[in-house]
């Protein structure tokens, strides 16, 4: 009896080593991963350079609420679903190229409400009419970035179930990979962000082509997103 109990806890000792080894390689893979300049990382910088680092940080809220709403969809099917169905795919790519056009769009082309001051903020004929975003606009912003992103979904998709045990409790590694996953999340855009805000500081006068560059840029990667198809890298 003695003997069974203690090959149980040197059993478990060695699956929970194994899933903290599983858990680091992917927090490696998913920071490098992330901070590859995409639209999640043109909207940090963006917002970081708009708003400042502080205000910008509520982003990360929608950001994370995104990738821990994909993981819980890949857990329940998600990733056999996009596999096996073009329609699905394409729906969620057209969606995800739609709105960062627009959000690019909003930037290149400032509405007359950029002049307002509302909340003490300068105004800048360099951001557009949502400038003065609230929090909850900015999270609402970076969630639908972020759950729009067919490659972000392909990559979770692909990438993440190698690091899942089918062997062990699934749903115990699917938080543990949630968790590594928001981390890296939360390190790179404020990273990114903070560039952003450095960006505005130094720009001074010449701070008015930010915005512009910003929008530019994310028409750019919306309309490479439209263009993507399965299969690219």
């Amino acid at each position: 009896m003695s003997g069974t109990r203690t090959d149980r806890i040197a059993s478990a000792n060695r699956n929970a080593a194994m899933t903290s080894s599983r858990v680091l390689v992917y927090f490696g893979a998913a920071l490098l991963a992330q901070a590859i300049p995409g639209p999640a990382v043109i909207l940090a910088i963006t917002n970081g350079a708009r708003h400042g680092l502080g205000r910008a940080s509520w982003g990360l809220v929608g950001a994370i609420a995104a990738d821990l709403l994909i993981v819980a969809a890949l857990a329940c099917g998600l990733g056999t679903l996009l596999a096996s169905s073009q329609s699905a795919f394409n729906a969620i790519k057209w969606a995800g190229a739609a709105y960062i056009c627009y959000l690019g769009a909003r930037m290149l082309f400032p509405s007359s409400t950029a002049g307002r001051k509302p909340d003490g903020l300068e105004p800048s004929a360099a951001w557009p009419d949502i400038a003065h975003m609230s929090p909850r606009g900015l999270i609402r912003q970076s969630f639908v970035v972020g759950i729009t992103n067919p490659k972000a979904l392909l990559f979770f998709s692909a990438f993440l179930p190698h690091f899942v045990d089918a062997g062990q409790p699934l749903l115990r590694q699917y938080l543990w990979l949630a968790a590594a996953q928001a981390v890296a999340r939360v390190l790179t855009l404020v990273s990114y962000g903070a560039a952003g805000a450095r960006l505005k500081r130094h720009a001074g006068s010449g701070r008015a082509w930010v915005g512009p560059a910003c929008g530019a840029t994310l028409l750019c990667l919306g309309v490479l997103l439209a263009l993507y198809r399965r299969g690219e890298h």
